[in-house]
C-alpha cells in the first residue's frame, strides 16, 4: 500500500508541478519579456519549464509520500 501511495503521489506531484509552472514562471517571463502575442513564451514555458516542474515535484512528492507513511511493523518486532 506503501508504494501504490508512493507512486499516486508522485503522479499528483508531476501534474501540480507541471500546472504551477503556469502559475508561477509565465507572469513572471512575461514580466521580463513584454506581452506574449504569438504565444511563444508559453510554448516555452510548457516545453521547458513546466516538464522540469514535473519531474522536480513529482520526485518530492515520491519521497515525502514515503517518509509520512509508515511501513508496517512486522509480526515479533
Amino acid at each position: 500500500m506503501r508504494a501504490i501511495l508512493a507512486i499516486l503521489g508522485a503522479i499528483i506531484g508531476a501534474v501540480v508541478g507541471y500546472v504551477a509552472a503556469f502559475v508561477v514562471a509565465y507572469p513572471i517571463f512575461v514580466a521580463i519579456d513584454g506581452p506574449d502575442r504569438d504565444g511563444g513564451i508559453a510554448m516555452g514555458i510548457a516545453v521547458t519549464v513546466g516538464p522540469l516542474m514535473a519531474v522536480v515535484t513529482a520526485i518530492l512528492c515520491l519521497f515525502l509520500m514515503l517518509k509520512l507513511v509508515k511501513p508496517k511493523a512486522r509480526p515479533g518486532q
